[in-house]
């Protein structure tokens, strides 16, 4: 069995590059690039292993889906995504942007 992760940002490239490089890994990777699709992406992946979310969303508040997507799923590990560095006042671990492999491989481990 896969371990399946989704990830939601609205950068399409990155989440391609972020894509190969963890299929490389031996990952499932599920895709979103809206708060819309979020949960459309979380019901295609079993069981899910980790989700990464962006803060910054066109079409919504990344760190309130996050802390929706913790709530309903309290097992799954969720890791917020930006390239702000302005202190954040939420408890889940935070993947600086711009991130290496090693990075992003540690945080999904």
């Amino acid at each position: 069995m896969s371990h399946c992760i989704v990830i939601i940002d609205d950068e399409e490239v990155l989440t391609r590059v972020m894509t190969r490089v963890l299929v490389r890994h031996g990952y499932e990777v599920k895709v979103s690039n809206s708060c819309a699709e979020a949960w459309r992406a979380l019901s295609e992946c079993h069981p899910i292993h980790h989700v990464l979310v962006d803060i910054t969303l066109r079409d919504g508040d990344g760190l309130a889906l996050a802390q929706a997507i913790h709530v309903k799923y309290p097992d799954v590990p969720v890791t917020l995504m930006t390239g702000n560095v302005a202190p954040l006042s939420c408890q889940l671990p935070l993947l600086l942007k711009p991130y290496s492999t090693e990075d992003l491989y540690a945080a999904v481990a």
